[in-house]
């Protein structure tokens, strides 16, 4: 018999019904997402950051790049990553954006650096490669000085990214030019899924910006468009991203005993943003937002409103035209979120 994952029932059987129920349940959601798919993420580890060098020749001479080295002081020894902050020449302490990038340089396809900083927000870049490689290799970057288990909840590459961007806001929050009320998230496609894994985790980030993050991400598995990615396609091309279990959901995904809108709901009562393309088939679009739809009810037993059109929304969906990209007007639905949010309890 296939498996229904019912998002307020407790393990126990019980139903959740009302806001001091939630957090019991949330952890119960990240529980099974770190056992059967992701694999655990590890404790917090002791940070050190250093600036390397800066450079104000941003945007006009109004944006000032700081060069970092993040040394953090992982189990088996200390790792060194290379981190980029940049930032509006603004007086007082600025929303900030952990953007979880596939290039290391500023000026890049995926990021209007200009458009970022004019509408006031400090960005840290963090180049997931200068983490972990993106491949099997568990045993370079970061990842050769993490313990790993080896009884199949063991982390994959999306769990220790995750984990690299909240060991970034370790050493963010430490400055004065950060606004520890107003942390955001961000990622597109596989990390879309990490950064909705991150924030799904990390309490201290209040906004979760999850962009064409498909399969494994925000896409709700079950009934999914065929003419998408599935976990077959997923675990046989990049296996290395999740923990072994999720192996044995191989064709099987009506009889998981969780379902993507389990990532989302794990955010509340935090803000989410979800944005997909009407073109790309397969992240499919419709499963996203179908996830957001879904993980509305855990908002709504806390007494909030979870997901809906209106700027008191804390789910926010948007479908643009085009393909599979983290583009302009992504970016700014993401910051029109924020913008409507930021003085709104949390």
């Amino acid at each position: 018999m296939a498996f229904d994952p019912v998002l307020l029932k407790r393990n126990d059987g019980a139903m959740v019904k009302c806001a001091g129920d939630w957090e019991a349940r949330r952890a119960e959601l990240l529980d099974v997402l770190s056992r059967e798919e992701y694999g655990y993420m590890p404790k917090a580890a002791p940070v050190e950051c250093e600036t390397l060098s800066k450079n104000n020749d941003h945007y006009g001479g109004h944006g000032l790049a700081e060069e970092m080295a993040l040394t953090i002081h992982a189990p088996l020894g200390d790792y060194r990553l290379p981190l980029t902050l940049i930032k509006p020449d603004l007086p007082g302490r600025l929303p900030l954006f952990l953007f979880l990038s596939f290039e290391k340089e500023l000026y890049q396809k995926y990021f209007p650096l200009q458009e970022v900083l004019s509408r006031g927000y400090a960005v840290a870049l963090i180049h997931y490669k200068s983490v972990s490689s993106d491949d099997g290799d568990m045993q370079n970057g970061l990842a050769a000085v993490m313990p790993r288990s080896q009884d199949g909840t063991g982390w994959g590459k999306l769990t220790l990214w995750a984990w690299a961007a909240s060991r970034v806001l370790d050493a963010m929050l430490l400055r004065p030019d950060v606004d520890a009320n107003n942390i955001a998230v961000i990622g597109h496609s596989r990390l879309g899924k990490t950064a909705l894994w991150c924030g799904a985790n990390d309490e201290r980030i209040r906004f979760v910006c999850v962009n064409d993050s498909g399969a494994s991400g925000a896409a709700y598995a079950r009934g999914k468009d065929p003419r998408g990615e599935n976990v077959r396609i997923i675990t046989h091309h990049f296996p290395f991203w999740f923990c072994e279990n999720y192996q044995a959901y191989v064709d099987r995904e009506n009889d998981m005993p969780f379902d993507q809108h389990y990532a989302v709901a794990a955010c509340c009562p935090r803000f989410v943003a979800v944005s997909s393309a009407s073109e790309d088939y397969w992240a499919g679009p419709e499963s996203e937002k179908k996830s957001c739809e879904k993980a509305s009810e855990a908002w709504e037993i806390c007494g909030l409103k979870g997901f809906d059109a209106g700027a008191d929304a804390r789910v926010s969906y948007n479908l643009r035209d085009g393909i599979h990209f983290l583009s302009l007007e992504d970016w700014r639905f993401y910051m029109d979120f924020i913008d409507e949010r930021r003085g709104v309890s949390w």
